[in-house]
């Protein structure tokens, strides 16, 4: 059955109105009509404005990446002990194959992946699938966003916003945005835990990968795109090792404002162009990604052997999974992030012939 999907930006500004008119002053409620508000005038600049710094500030800023830096050291450790000195998809640009794919074939294809390879979660799916007309938009791939999901908890709404690439990724890609809506459904919070919030869309749009290649006939396309996320991810997971010894070069030392910040590094041997690089982006942007793709990857390698284990390990991370206590999670279920990170990065490697270090 051919549906429409759209989205209307009177629709999210009536349900903006509906949150202030009922909002009890909640942390809740609060976040819910920022982030609306955010999506609001993102959507109606056709996503052309990049997400950012929002303080006034700049040195609260600095001040919030010192603590998001602190709170993320045991994620940095394993990446350190990654050796992700060399990135051998620094310079890979995917080269996908054109496809003509209409809206209704990426949603069905998405309808088939969670029957078959994602099945543990295929109920839950059918929810989100129900009210997809109305809370999904296809929109202008462009450089500030590859799709994006606003949740608002306090009235269960999920909005998905998924770019109409002409290739494989239109529906990796959606089925990514899609799993976010159903982590939502599974656990209202769990978006909010940002350094696990991308476990289980990374992992699905992994399996995603495999299955759409397979079903466009498009053998080499999966590959391409894992690379292409491999790239992303490992760039920034050095950027934010690299970022993590430089203030680690201050010893504890106490600075009060960005003039004495960038003269104490000049003295540790960092030059204010590279301390301007080092401040340019926020840690709350980048480390999104670093744990989950680790944990994705040692449940994709799971999924091989078992797929039905795989499903509800992650069922299970995604309910009961926080910032606080993922790392006792893992260690419960002898689930250790970065062991099949080098093997599952070198058969990309192979599997794309690309350079590769020896």
């Amino acid at each position: 059955m051919e549906r429409d999907y759209n989205i209307k930006l009177t629709d999210l500004k009536r349900k903006l109105k509906y949150l202030k008119k009922i909002d009890d002053g909640s942390d809740l409620f609060r976040s819910d009509i920022f982030n609306l508000e955010t999506f609001i005038r993102r959507y109606d600049s056709n996503f052309q404005t990049p997400l950012g710094y929002v303080n006034d500030d700049f040195w609260d800023d600095v001040l919030e990446d010192v603590a998001g830096l602190n709170l993320s050291s045991k994620i940095i450790s394993i990446l350190q002990g990654l050796n992700l000195d060399f990135n051998p998809f620094a310079e890979y640009s995917a080269n996908y194959t054109s496809l003509y794919l209409s809206d209704n074939d990426a949603v069905d294809l998405a309808y088939e992946f969670y029957r078959t390879d994602a099945c543990v979660f295929y109920n839950s799916f059918l929810d989100v699938y129900d009210s997809l007309p109305n809370h999904l938009q296809f929109i202008q791939p462009n450089k500030y966003t590859d799709g994006e999901v606003i949740n608002l908890r306090s009235t269960r709404d999920r909005y998905i916003f998924s770019p109409s690439n002409p290739d494989i990724t239109k529906v990796t890609i959606l089925i990514h945005e899609i799993q976010h809506a159903i982590d939502g459904l599974e656990n209202n919070d769990f978006s909010y835990h940002f350094l696990i919030s991308e476990v289980a869309s990374l992992f699905m749009e992994l399996l995603a990968c495999d299955f759409a290649a397979k079903k466009l006939n498009v053998p080499s396309d999966g590959d391409k795109r894992k690379a292409s996320i491999q790239s992303i991810i490992v760039n920034d997971s050095i950027y934010l090792v690299d970022k993590f010894e430089m203030f680690q070069s201050l010893n504890g030392l106490q600075v009060s404002n960005l003039d004495q910040l960038y003269a104490e590094l000049n003295k540790k041997g960092y030059p204010n162009d590279e301390v301007d690089e080092y401040l340019k982006y926020s840690v709350s942007s980048m480390i999104s990604y670093q744990l989950p793709l680790l944990i994705a990857i040692e449940l994709y390698k799971l999924y091989k052997a078992d797929k039905i284990d795989a499903l509800e390990t992650l069922l299970g991370i995604i309910r009961y999974g926080t910032n606080d206590n993922i790392f006792d999670i893992l260690q419960g279920i002898e689930l250790y992030p970065g062991i099949g990170f080098k093997e599952y990065q070198d058969d990309l490697v192979k599997k794309l012939q690309l350079k590769r270090r020896f």
